[in-house]
């Protein structure tokens, strides 16, 4: 009798994460080919070093633990969610790369 892998089976380590993860790859190419056909621009952004950047004021604000939660900015004084702050700087990228001024 076959059984059906769980995530629980996946999280032991049966898949590796790139396997994991490969579902993301999928969804992404599939994303880019609709925009593509449709007409519509489509861009994925460096995710990387998002969490030591100021969204306000784009000052390198350094690396951060996990445990920190909250950013703030030393040079602007902005405070805010370290996520939250991570996900405005991913959308001033995009915004930068098709050529929008961000505010």
């Amino acid at each position: 009798m076959s059984k059906i892998l769980t995530s629980k089976l996946a999280a032991q380590g049966l898949f590796g994460k790139h396997t994991l993860d490969a579902g993301f790859g999928q969804f992404f190419n599939i994303l880019a080919y609709v925009c593509w056909k449709r007409g519509v621009y489509f861009l994925k952004v460096d995710k990387d070093y998002t969490s030591q950047i100021c969204p306000n004021c784009n000052t390198q604000t350094g690396k951060k633990n996990l445990s920190d939660r909250i950013h703030h900015c030393p040079n602007c004084g902005y405070i805010t969610n370290r996520d939250v702050a991570a996900s405005q700087v991913i959308r001033n990228r995009g915004l930068v790369a098709v050529g929008q001024p961000v505010n």
